[in-house]
């Protein structure tokens, strides 16, 4: 069971899971929107909102977090479905290379991701396609990676922090706590927490809240 149903690629990365070793049948999503209600994704229907956890639970299923774009929401989310019991598990692709990397539970490494020896993930990290986190690297709980970033060796990229689509993260540099780093951004030298940066190359462009 798939909580969250905004990103529907999960769909095809279940599939990809499931060609190399049946592993995963999708009952369906459970999403809290009022316009998602009694509606379908890419054919997976959507069976209601959070208060259809506890049935399901009661029948054996497993949960995974596909909740991003809002730290709170993503954390209040897994700790929801932790409190069920049962491990969350990491959707991975399988042409992904995962030797030597460590990783936490509940995170989403998709089709095209690239993984260099010595990367370390903590808990709910959630990547797109074509990212590439070099040699060396650790990402925090609730990193998200957009499409196409590229995070160099040795760098560090603190919890809750969101590195936009096409954004690059020098070898090195560290990316604070809740940071957020714009789309195409280039990244030289380390970034505070609680901040976006923008631009080539990247500047404080204002103090952020929380996600």
């Amino acid at each position: 069971m798939i909580f969250g149903s905004k990103y529907p690629d999960v769909l095809k990365l279940v599939a990809a899971i499931n060609r190399v070793q049946p592993s995963w049948r999708v009952l369906g999503f459970i999403d809290d929107r009022p316009q998602a209600q009694s509606t379908q994704v890419l054919g997976v229907p959507i069976l209601g909102t959070r208060d259809e956890l506890h049935r399901l639970s009661e029948s054996g299923c497993h949960f995974f977090n596909n909740v991003t774009g809002s730290l709170a929401g993503a954390q209040q989310v897994a700790e929801l479905l932790a409190s069920f019991g049962r491990p969350l598990p990491s959707l991975i692709h399988p042409e992904a290379e995962t030797d030597y990397v460590e990783w936490g539970e509940g995170c989403l490494l998709p089709h095209g991701i690239s993984l260099g020896s010595g990367v370390r993930i903590g808990k709910h990290l959630s990547a797109r396609l074509r990212a590439l986190i070099s040699h060396d690297v650790t990402l925090g709980d609730y990193v998200f990676i957009g499409p196409g970033a590229v995070i160099g060796g040795g760098a560090t990229v603190e919890d809750g922090a969101f590195i936009g689509a096409g954004a690059t993260v020098m070898s090195g540099c560290r990316v604070g706590a809740r940071a957020m780093v714009g789309a195409g951004a280039l990244v030289h030298c380390d970034v505070p927490h609680d901040v976006t940066v923008l631009g080539v190359p990247a500047r404080v462009v204002k103090p952020i809240g929380r996600m």
